[in-house]
């Protein structure tokens, strides 16, 4: 069921990106940007369990995605088509973004910033007849007051929650180690060296191709120099993928690149008569909804990391402003070919695709150990397959239906195959959630109050945290707590955490 439906929501995530992408490029740069979706966010190494795995949290992540991705999409068919379907879509699919995260939630409300604005604009794209009068135009202004509706209903109903979540977040998140953490600011020398790098690589790459299109082939009496650059091309690209890696492109670049895609906009609202084309204003929208979307983990976002659903709408604009916007200025205003810069990324995408799944195969084919149990089958890389083996066919016939266990720092896997119901308010208690000390303060009130039997250790390293290791490095006093009120029962394989860096899970009782 899981895998089911992950790839269903990987599926309709890949066509809307088509659908959205083929309004402004072809139908063979649409499906790359689809592509790209698929062998760098949905079928990498990292997002392969998320797209198909067990975790809440994972899906309320892809499934807010592909409702944010919707509303761009109806948004765009409506002011296009002006048809009564797109509309009911948008609403629905506002009122779900509206029930998600916070970050999408903030990305969906800057869209209906602007819907007022894009409603009530003609569009010259169109003939006469599809435009709206204004008396039937402003009535479907206010629809956008539902999934507003929605929200505040969400916010009343949940009010300690939600206020509580947005304190943590926004006002001590930035001044402590997680929160710095999670933004790229605790090196942000670092990560906003690689932004600046990779947008170097971008603008003098698009540069150079144009100026060879248009200078050193266009004047060419034989077509080796083409293909002296192509192969160039390929060098560098392989290059650069084999020391920045394939994503280089689309993680924390992002935050310079959609401001770039703004620029690029308003040159083309600036001149003629674009500035009254609804497509290109969608697309302004589309990429300031992005553009917060990313501020989630700022200069932090990579593919494996929370970038594995926050950076996929900024890389289907970075498609966009490649394929369409940069080759519409340089022919429209400054009369310049830009075949060349089409196939030189497309040469880039196809390596970095190509790089990413080969990358996928690998860590699936050394996750080569396969575990039969009566939730399904369970693949492990073999230094796990021997103590996961023991713990859930040994361990799980002497739990008892009643029986309640914490998984420390987290434990989905063992959850689910063990057939525990969590008690635990959280599922994870990694870093991000736990080393306030109000949060671990609660985490320990919890263990007491709710007398938990079992406690399993398990090493689950938070590197992207830079607090790695349980114990040492964070809910110090919660282990401390735990050594004070429980027994040892159990370990399979070696300790956790042990300096050997071997796998192992340790069981404690209740006392």
């Amino acid at each position: 069921v899981f895998r089911i439906t992950g790839l269903t929501v990987s599926i309709a995530i890949s066509l809307i990106i088509f659908k959205i992408s083929e309004v402004y490029i072809n139908r063979i740069y649409a499906l790359l940007s689809s592509i790209i979706f698929i062998f760098l966010f949905a079928y990498h190494s990292e997002p392969i369990n998320i797209f198909n795995y067990i975790l809440p949290y994972s899906y309320v992540s892809i499934i807010g995605l592909l409702c944010l991705l919707l509303v761009y999409l109806n948004t765009l068919k409506y002011l296009m088509d002006r048809k009564i379907a797109p509309l009911l879509f948008l609403i629905v699919s506002i009122s779900v973004c509206m029930l998600s995260k916070l970050e999408i939630i903030l990305s969906t409300l800057i869209v209906l910033m602007f819907l007022p604005l894009l409603f009530n604009n003609n569009n010259s794209c169109l003939s006469k007849e599809k435009n709206l009068e204004g008396g039937k135009r402003n009535a479907i202004i206010l629809f956008w007051i539902i999934p507003i509706a929605v929200l505040l209903f969400v916010y009343i109903y949940y009010f300690d929650y939600v206020n509580n979540e947005i304190y943590y977040l926004v006002k001590k998140n930035l001044n402590n180690l997680i929160g710095r953490t999670a933004l790229g600011l605790n090196n942000i020398e670092y990560h906003f060296t690689k932004a600046i790098t990779s947008f170097l690589f971008f603008i003098t790459c698009g540069t150079l191709f144009i100026l060879i299109d248009n200078y050193a082939i266009k004047k060419a009496r034989y077509n080796y120099i083409q293909i002296l650059v192509f192969i160039t091309i390929l060098l560098i690209t392989t290059q650069i993928i084999n020391v920045e890696g394939y994503d280089f492109l689309f993680n924390s670049s992002s935050l310079i690149l959609l401001p770039f895609t703004v620029y690029l906009l308003g040159i083309v609202f600036s001149r003629g008569k674009d500035h009254r084309c609804v497509k290109h204003k969608v697309m302004l929208v589309i990429t300031l909804s992005s553009l917060a979307l990313t501020f989630r983990m700022a200069f932090n976002n990579t593919t494996n990391f929370y970038g594995f659903y926050l950076l996929v709408p900024s890389s289907m604009c970075i498609i966009v402003v490649i394929y369409y916007y940069i080759p519409l200025i340089a022919r429209k205003y400054f009369n310049k070919r830009t075949k060349l810069l089409k196939i030189a990324f497309t040469i880039y995408f196809s390596t970095m695709c190509y790089s990413s799944f080969s990358n996928t195969v690998d860590v699936s084919e050394e996750k080569n150990k396969r575990l039969t149990t009566d939730k399904g089958a369970l693949y492990l890389y073999e230094y796990q397959y021997d103590a996961t083996q023991y713990l859930i066919n040994d361990f799980k016939s002497s739990l008892n239906k009643e029986d309640t266990v914490m998984v420390l720092p987290e434990g989905y896997m063992l959850n689910y195959f063990l057939d525990v119901v969590p008690t635990s308010y959280n599922n994870s208690h990694l870093p991000d959630l736990t080393a306030d000390s109000e949060r671990e303060l609660s985490l320990i009130q919890e263990i007491d109050e709710k007398k938990f039997d079992y406690i399993f250790i398990v090493p689950r390293y938070a590197f992207e945290w830079d607090l790695p290791v349980l114990g040492k490095d964070y809910l110090i006093d919660t282990i401390k707590h735990i050594d004070d009120t429980y027994n040892f029962y159990a370990l399979y394989g070696t300790m956790p955490f042990s300096e050997d860096g071997k796998y192992g899970v340790l069981i404690l009782k209740r006392k």
